[in-house]
């Protein structure tokens, strides 16, 4: 009887160490990171800014295509400084190449047979006095000036999409920018959105012909 009399009260202890400041925490703290979780993927999920101006422009080749981009220079007082801070901007570029779809006698049309991500980083380099701009090429290059790293980082050039069909002018080429002016390294990239401006990506557009010399 005893017993079970005494089984409220330990059901009530039960609760109230469960619910205790030592249970709040925890949930807390993963309630504040499932936040900035979501207000990071609500930014980046954000339409197409009209600011981001991209032009590409492309030379065909019997196995593909080289594409140049450059974009319209944006949020460059960001960029600026985030680099003298001694943090990261990001500049990156995605190409797409839309062929005709050899499914169902080419009812549907254009499908995408190639994509490629092209991302420029660019740091300061206290060691060297220069600003480094890293490609995902496994390509580096070194600028004495700010003006003229940020002027490269903004460009890219002979970015290859391979073709697997004989008649290469059947393709379009697309190309879009995404500009990050900060990038945090390691598990701080998780308030990423409580320091940097927002990401901003532009629209995709279509690759013209590269004029050729005679």
């Amino acid at each position: 009887m005893t017993g079970r009399n005494g089984r409220p009260f330990r059901t009530l202890r039960r609760f109230v160490r469960l619910s205790g400041p030592r249970s709040v925490v925890p949930f807390l703290l993963v309630f504040a990171l499932l936040l900035i979780v979501a207000w990071r993927f609500l930014l980046v999920q954000e339409g197409p800014d009209e600011r981001v101006s991209v032009e590409a422009t492309y030379l065909a080749t019997d196995t593909g295509f080289l594409v140049d981009a450059t974009l319209e220079p944006v949020l460059v007082e960001a960029v600026l400084e985030s680099v003298s801070e001694g943090q990261r901007a990001r500049i990156t570029f995605v190409f797409r190449l839309h062929g005709p779809s050899s499914e169902f006698g080419m009812i549907l049309g254009d499908t995408l047979v190639e994509e490629i991500s092209v991302s420029r980083t660019i740091t300061y380099d206290p060691f060297l006095n220069q600003y480094r701009i890293r490609d995902t090429r496994d390509i580096e290059e070194y600028h004495g000036s700010i003006v003229s790293a940020v002027r490269d980082l903004f460009r890219v050039s002979d970015v290859f999409l391979p073709t697997y069909a004989a008649n290469s002018g059947e393709y379009e080429v697309r190309v879009r920018a995404t500009v990050n002016p900060m990038v945090l390294a390691g598990p701080v990239f998780i308030v990423e959105p409580l320091l940097a401006d927002r990401t901003t990506r532009g629209p995709w557009v279509v690759a013209r012909p590269r004029e050729t010399s005679p």
